[in-house]
């Protein structure tokens, strides 16, 4: 979980304690557009 932490305060600017304190789902949400986005740059897609 530290790394998805990591990354919310890198990419969304939330911090990880808060992170850590968002609703599961709210968080699988915020995971998966990371996941999503990160497999679209590996391919050299658009990210946004």
């Amino acid at each position: 979980m530290a790394i998805y932490a990591h990354l919310a305060l890198q990419n969304h600017n939330i911090l990880p304690g808060e992170f850590l304190q968002i609703p599961v789902r709210e968080r699988a949400f915020i995971i998966a557009s990371d996941l999503i986005i990160s497999e679209q740059m590996k391919k050299g897609g658009e990210t946004g």
